[in-house]
């Protein structure tokens, strides 16, 4: 029975496209995840650059205090930066994966079509085993009916 086995072919193709699919939305939940932390930290850096020099307001203002708060600063605006090229890769790994998980849903919705094709086949066949067995079992009865008479 070829059909039989193209169907469950097809399942399989289907099951395991079901699996990747998971662990893709998995993926891309982890990003999502990674892209709050991300913001969070951005915040907070913001608000640490901002505090720096707030602080300056309130003290008195030598060279030496302006250096140090330059390099403070200068460190973390290169935090910043960081942050800002991490959350670049991570959405362009997230629209990655969403672009993956669209591909294999199609191909699902492409594997599910021939299924689906395959089990169809696979009915006809049973019907014309079915219709072809009834019309041996009729030829055979009118043939035991002739030899009868």
């Amino acid at each position: 029975m070829p059909y039989k086995s193209m169907e469950n072919l097809y399942s399989t193709y289907c099951d395991s496209l079901i699996l990747k699919v998971t662990r893709i939305e998995r993926e891309i939940e982890r990003l999502k995840n990674l892209l709050i932390v991300n913001a969070e930290r951005h915040k907070e850096t913001d608000g640490c650059i901002i505090n720096l020099w707030h602080g300056v307001t309130e003290s008195e203002i030598t060279k030496d205090n302006i250096y140090a708060i330059k390099r403070k600063e200068s460190l973390l605006l290169s935090v910043l930066y960081s942050l800002d090229a991490e959350k670049s890769e991570l959405v362009a790994s997230q629209h990655e994966q969403e672009d993956k998980k669209s591909h294999l849903l199609q191909l699902r919705a492409n594997y599910e079509r021939k299924k689906s094709k395959w089990s169809l086949c696979q009915q006809k066949f049973k019907r014309l085993r079915s219709v072809k067995r009834i019309s041996q079992e009729e030829y055979s009865i009118e043939e035991c009916i002739s030899w009868k008479i």
